[in-house]
C-alpha cells in the first residue's frame, strides 16, 4: 500500500477561514485563534501611524490659515472647536469605521490581527469601537503606557482599551487566506 503524504494538508495547528468565513462567524469562533502579542500589536499600530500621519498634516495644513485667522479676530471659541474636529474626524475615519466594519485597521491587516468583541455579537458595535479607539487608547496611552500592562495580567492580553471597548484583539494566519 503506498500512501503518499501531502505537507499541504498536514496539520499545522489552528488555520484561519477564509476571509468571508471570518465576516460571518460568530464571536465564540474567534475562541480557537490566540490572543495578539503586544510585539504584533506595536507593528501594527506603528504602521498605522505612519499611513495616518500624512492625511492629518494635510487636513491641518488645509485649515491652519482658517484657524490663525479665526484666533485673530477673537473666535477662540470657533477656532478651538474646528481644530478638535480636524483632529478627531481622521481619527473616527481611519480607526473607527475600519475597527467598526471589520476589525481591522491597514496596519492590523497588513500584521494579520483583527479586534473582535468579547460580548455575544458578531462584531463589535460603533459605540465599542468609537469608545476602545478614542477615550480608551487616550487613556492608554495618557496614563504613560500604563493601560498597555494589563496586557500581563490579562488571560487573553487584553489592554485598558480592550476592556473599555468590551474588545479583544487575535491574531491570524495570513497564508490561508483566500482574495
Amino acid at each position: 500500500m503506498n500512501q503518499s503524504f501531502d505537507l499541504s494538508t498536514a496539520d499545522q495547528g489552528i488555520k484561519a477561514p477564509p476571509r468571508r468565513a471570518l465576516a460571518t462567524m460568530s464571536p465564540d469562533d474567534f475562541n480557537l485563534y490566540k490572543p495578539a502579542g503586544f510585539v504584533l500589536r506595536w507593528y501594527a499600530l506603528t504602521l498605522d501611524l505612519a499611513f495616518i500621519t500624512p492625511i492629518d498634516l494635510l487636513v491641518r495644513a488645509s485649515i491652519g490659515k482658517h484657524l490663525e485667522h479665526l484666533t485673530a479676530h477673537g473666535h477662540d471659541t470657533r477656532a478651538l472647536i474646528i481644530g478638535f474636529l480636524a483632529a478627531f474626524i481622521p481619527i473616527v475615519i481611519y480607526f473607527v469605521l475600519p475597527t467598526w466594519h471589520n476589525g481591522q485597521t491597514i496596519g492590523k491587516r497588513m500584521v494579520g490581527l483583527r479586534v473582535v468583541a468579547t460580548i455575544g455579537q458578531p462584531k463589535l458595535s460603533f459605540v465599542d469601537a468609537l469608545m476602545r479607539e478614542t477615550i480608551g487608547k487616550a487613556i492608554s496611552f495618557g496614563l504613560c503606557g500604563a493601560g498597555l500592562l494589563l496586557m500581563r495580567t490579562s488571560p487573553r492580553l487584553r489592554t485598558l482599551h480592550d476592556y473599555i471597548g468590551r474588545s479583544r484583539v487575535v491574531s491570524f494566519d495570513l497564508s490561508t487566506r483566500r482574495h
